[in-house]
């Protein structure tokens, strides 16, 4: 496997759209483009004989990394490509010093469709094995207008300073988005 940078002049660049658009149900390839032109963010191609196989993105805080859009191809998953773009995450953290990494889970309560449901479950036990931990009490939302609901997610971290407070991190990372009940 190899790992690479990719910019918007990437030549994978459209392959990563069509892959995020296949992974996350509901998500806009644009709003996802507009969000990668803040910086700073890096977004991390995993690459076999020159085809994306997988991605991983990271915006950064002060003080945390907000991991975002892991993804593996379809076909490829189940095979530790996943696996090896978490700890490429972790290692990007760690070497800009950062406390730890905060994500979001798509919340399985708010899915009706049972095989949707399965995979948010799987999603968060595959994190869970990593060392991923929920953020108990703190979700963020994204609502559907077209589709009249709502999308929940759990956030999730992993500290890389033991001592860090994730709910400082979640806070960091997701601003005015963040939930806490």
């Amino acid at each position: 496997m190899n790992f690479e940078t990719m910019t918007f002049r990437h030549p994978l660049l459209r392959d990563w759209l069509d892959l995020i658009g296949k992974c996350f149900d509901g998500i806009n390839p644009a709003w996802i483009y507009d969000f990668l032109t803040e910086e700073p963010f890096l977004l991390i191609a995993g690459t076999e004989g020159g085809a994306l196989a997988g991605t991983v993105c990271l915006k950064f805080t002060p003080g945390w990394a907000y991991m975002m859009l892991l993804a593996v191809e379809p076909d490829r998953r189940c095979g530790g490509l996943g696996r090896l773009l978490w700890e490429r995450a972790l290692k990007e953290a760690a070497a800009r010093g950062k406390k730890g990494l905060v994500w979001e889970c798509l919340a399985e309560d708010c899915l009706s469709d049972e095989e949707a449901r399965s995979l948010a479950v799987r999603r968060k036990g595959f994190y869970a094995r990593l060392g991923g931990r929920p953020l108990e009490g703190c979700r963020t939302r994204l609502p559907l207008i077209e589709a009249a609901t709502e999308l929940r997610y759990d956030v999730m971290y992993y500290l890389l300073e033991p001592e860090a407070d994730p709910l400082e991190g979640a806070r960091e990372a997701l601003g005015d988005g963040l939930i806490t009940e």
